[in-house]
């Protein structure tokens, strides 16, 4: 009977243990809120040719308190100003390591290809689903939210995973 226990025991820790999220899993985010007057806010994340992981991304929040357009770009010309501050969301993943994604705030990302573009009406927030988007290892590419000119506090957030 102790042996039938001990058999359950391994196989319900096995399942919860295949429920969990993979301990090599990184995770990561980014954050700016910033007071417009008549300007954009340009946010980009960027991986670079040398690095060896993929980035996956899987949302973008905005919230506007003015009435704003949101577009979704890729594939601009190379941002290189002004570097932002990156977040680890699992910090104490022992496997973690800092982030290989490069993130812009303000950025001077040339326009990409145009993906979709979103109306945040004044005092409201959304969320975009960007699952279907990654950034591959070794390639240089970039996705990019980037508001059309207006007078806001806008705050703008990329979350992603790094495989």
């Amino acid at each position: 009977m102790a042996i039938k226990r001990t058999l359950l025991g391994l196989i319900l820790a096995g399942l919860a243990l295949a429920q969990s999220n993979n301990p090599f899993d990184q995770y990561f985010s980014y954050t700016k809120t910033t007071a417009l007057t008549a300007a954009a806010e340009v946010i980009t994340v960027q991986g670079v040719a040398a690095r060896n992981k993929s980035i996956k991304l899987i949302s973008a929040y905005i919230f506007s308190d003015a009435a704003c357009t949101i577009s979704l770009e890729r594939s601009g010309t190379v941002a290189s100003t002004t570097a932002g501050t990156v977040i680890a969301l699992n910090p104490n993943n022992v496997f973690l390591n800092t982030s290989v994604a490069n993130v812009y705030r303000s950025s001077n990302v040339g326009t990409g290809s145009v993906i979709a573009s979103y109306p945040v009406q004044a005092g409201t927030d959304k969320t975009i689903d960007l699952t279907k988007f990654s950034l591959p290892a070794g390639v240089l590419d970039n996705i990019t939210l980037r508001t059309a000119s207006c007078t806001a506090n806008v705050t703008i957030q990329f979350t992603w995973q790094e495989l």
